[in-house]
């Protein structure tokens, strides 16, 4: 398998959005590392002991938790296997935790340490008033995120498998499917953002999604 076989295989992440993601580690970090270094500071150059070497020691293990619980926060995938034309992946990283057959509704939990990006379901996906509206036929999927941390993406690029948004902490994400469409998936399963296929068919007979009117 050559090198350029194996670019085309995977969807890699928008640098910007690297770049965003590092920004809302900031103030945490800031504050994990400003303990680790003043327990280090106490250490080797107070030369602390007694109650001196012991403030030291709780500062560098709350430093240390705090650092790996922010790393874990903000959990992130930089490239994925790139999505098939005409499918529906599964927006966000999680457990299925029930499916409502009669109302057509999926739900999907994400855990705090879950990774953190929405990644666009379908191409032809669109933001209308808070949810996501995915074309099918002559009906849609809709999708609706709630968590207390969401930033969305303005400059992201509606294809499958793009980063849309950030879902930060846990959250969870409801999908409204049409009547004819068959769940692809089983409660209490592991789905992960723009690779996990959600629905058993294409969303058009051609691959191409149409307009929402």
């Amino acid at each position: 398998m050559d090198s350029h076989h194996k670019i085309n295989k995977y969807l890699l992440s928008d640098p910007e959005v690297l770049s965003l993601i590092a920004r809302r580690q900031y103030p945490a970090r800031f504050v994990s590392v400003s303990l680790i270094l003043a327990s280090l500071f106490i250490s080797f150059v107070l030369h602390g002991q007694g109650w001196l070497q012991y403030l030291s020691n709780v500062l560098l293990l709350i430093g240390f938790i705090l650092f790996v619980l922010n790393r874990a926060h903000f959990r992130f995938r930089q490239r994925i296997i790139r999505p098939q034309p005409g499918q529906f992946y599964s927006p966000v990283t999680g457990k299925l935790i029930s499916i409502e057959t009669q109302n057509r509704l999926i739900h999907i939990q994400k855990s705090r340490f879950d990774h953190v990006e929405i990644r666009c379901p379908a191409d032809g996906s669109q933001w209308q008033e808070g949810s996501l509206i995915v074309p099918f036929q002559q009906d849609s999927i809709r999708i609706w995120f709630q968590a207390k941390k969401l930033i969305g993406i303005e400059a992201a690029e509606m294809k499958a498998g793009e980063v849309i948004a950030l879902m930060i902490g846990s959250g969870s994400c409801v999908i409204s499917m049409p009547q004819n469409m068959e769940i692809d998936v089983q409660i209490a399963e592991k789905v992960y953002a723009g690779e996990s296929e959600i629905l058993d068919s294409g969303l058009t007979d051609d691959n191409n999604p149409k307009e929402v009117e």
